[in-house]
């Protein structure tokens, strides 16, 4: 078995953000095929394509609309270099919430006996996020919902369709395992590191 992971990176449109650019990992199970270049593409190409087109109209206008996918084999010893990259562009959205908003893709595997559930999930951060999915309430709205809904049932259909490789969950100290489930919720997440830094300070003596 040869697990390989795939980097994917949005830069955004500003310098002015803590960590202006949003960086998601794949893990995909090769089986008994050793990962390279030529063998790898694809499947690279699937997840820039997911972006360009099944993710982008969740996206901001944080983004420049450049996506990039670094497609790493976790056999290799650190420091890793990619054994392949693949690029890509999309149509940034309108508007956007605050940098740190973020919409949360829970990902799982079969539980199993003696081992931690929670080494068998994991967490898509997707955002900055557009304005128009969420409500007054703050939490997204049901389109929304059903638009992430019908993603994530694309993803699982499409990912583990594109080749013979299978999308895993796990942790490299431990092992992976197929995913079998994805969680989703109206509730947004936050990523701190892309909030905006104060150019303003006031110190009030009391």
């Amino acid at each position: 078995m040869a697990i390989i992971s795939i980097q994917v990176r949005l830069p955004w449109n500003t310098g002015d953000v803590r960590g202006a650019v949003s960086t998601n990992t794949w893990h995909f199970d090769t089986g008994s095929v050793t990962p390279t270049d030529s063998n790898t593409n694809t499947i690279a190409e699937t997840i820039v394509g997911t972006y360009t087109s099944a993710i982008a109209p969740f996206l901001s206008s944080v983004f420049t609309g450049d996506v990039t996918a670094s497609v790493y084999n976790l056999d290799d010893p650190k420091p890793r270099l990619p054994i392949h990259v693949e690029t890509g562009t999309f149509t940034p959205g309108a508007d956007t919430l605050p940098g740190e908003c973020s919409l949360k893709l829970g990902i799982q595997a079969a539980r199993e006996t003696g081992v931690h559930v929670q080494r068998r999930r994991g967490t898509l951060q997707l955002g900055p996020l557009a304005k128009s999915l969420v409500g007054d309430d703050g939490r997204l709205t049901p389109d929304a919902m059903d638009d992430l809904a019908s993603l994530a049932q694309n993803l699982s259909t499409g990912l583990n369709g594109a080749t013979e490789y299978v999308w895993v969950v796990g942790t490299e100290a431990f092992d992976f395992r197929p995913v079998n489930r994805i969680l989703i919720t109206n509730e947004l997440g936050t990523v701190r590191r892309r909030q905006l830094p104060y150019t303003d300070r006031r110190v009030v003596a009391v």
